[in-house]
């Protein structure tokens, strides 16, 4: 698998792994001048996929739709994101507004990957936060007609 691990070993969740995971399932992804490791999938949807905590062991995988909303549907983008966190387990949702006055939905899903992770284990986490944060924003999109559409490529994951 990546370098002479065993299949099934726990190693601590690093940059390689991410990376090697990533290309073992035919993603495209990007690395930024942070290190933080990046997508885009169908949709235009960004995800990134972060190390976090002290020692980089809780993989985020962390969704930014494609569409940003007006203002005055904030309220309304609050409770989609309300609705979908009592319903479902996964993604965590939530709604931001920027200094422009547009409304951003983002997803998460995380683990704790401490003791450490095997790339099965990752990948499993990776796909949950991507497929689950495509459903989110599908849903957003049938509640949100109007949204306005930067212009991101469309870039199938």
């Amino acid at each position: 698998m990546f370098g002479n691990r065993r299949q099934g070993e726990l190693v601590p969740l690093g940059h390689e792994l991410l990376v090697g995971v990533l290309e073992e399932a035919g993603y495209r992804y990007s690395v930024d001048s942070d290190g933080d490791v990046h997508g885009v999938w169908r949709g235009g949807h960004g995800f990134y996929f972060l190390r976090l905590g002290r020692d980089g062991e809780i993989f985020t995988v962390r969704g930014h739709w494609a569409r940003t909303l007006p203002i005055a549907v904030v309220a309304e983008a609050h409770a989609l994101c309300a609705e979908w966190n009592r319903d479902r387990i996964f993604p965590k949702t939530y709604a931001s507004v920027d200094d422009d006055g547009r409304v951003h939905l983002f997803t998460e899903v995380s683990a704790d990957f401490e003791p450490g992770v095997t790339a099965a284990q990752l990948g499993q986490v990776l796909e949950c936060g991507v497929a689950t944060g495509t459903q989110f924003f599908e849903a957003a999109e049938q509640r949100f007609p109007e949204t306005v559409v930067p212009n991101l490529p469309d870039v199938p994951g």
